[in-house]
């Protein structure tokens, strides 16, 4: 069974799955990875908005061996921002704590394609772009000063309500201004049918 998790700190596309799709999401100052990718197939990223912060050291893209190697992977139209250091490569080697050993390149990972993607700032072993075939229509960067979002306090658990109604605006605005339009959401799913 295929699944992509999502954490603080990465998106991983792990076990075997297949037509797996990340796009339209922004990422800020993860710590860790941006984009752990392992025996997927067919797994399309793009449209994604990668902010790398001043001081930090983060592995962008890492293809891992999790039960097998990325298969068919297309890397496109994504913005990739340093102000600190952006790794991208294989997995060499893992701690105990999970911690990655990064080499250049793919590693055993078979047919992995990047194109019409921009990066800006410090970039380490990035890969290399195959001609774009159109206009770039990766993001273009946003400024810092449109980051500042709503705060929750939590010795005011009253409040968490009007957070999440402010949060999700304020979310809604950043991705129109990173993407240049709003985002399709999906609807709510409609209530199961009490049996009769």
């Amino acid at each position: 069974m295929a699944r992509v998790r999502v954490t603080a700190t990465t998106l991983d596309f792990v076990s075997l799955g297949e037509d797996l799709i990340a796009r339209y999401n922004i990422s800020r100052h993860d710590r860790t990875r941006s984009f752990n990718i392992s025996a997927v197939e067919r797994t399309r990223v793009h449209h994604n908005a990668i902010y790398i912060g001043s001081g930090q050291d983060v592995q962008v893209v890492l293809l891992s061996d999790w039960t097998g190697w990325a298969k068919d992977l297309e890397v496109h139209d994504n913005l990739f921002h340093a102000e600190g250091i952006a790794r991208y490569g294989h997995e060499i080697s893992r701690t105990k704590d999970g911690a990655y050993g990064l080499g250049p390149g793919w590693g055993p990972a078979q047919d992995v394609r990047f194109a019409g993607n921009r990066y800006l700032g410090h970039h380490v072993d990035p890969p290399t772009e195959e001609p774009a075939t159109g206009r770039c229509t990766a993001p273009n960067p946003i400024r810092m000063v449109d980051w500042p979002g709503p705060q929750f306090d939590p010795r005011q658990p009253g409040t968490f309500n009007a957070y999440l109604k402010a949060h999700r605006s304020w979310m809604l605005r950043l991705m129109k201004r990173q993407f240049g339009r709003q985002p399709i959401l999906a609807p709510k799913p409609a209530s199961p049918t009490p049996p009769p």
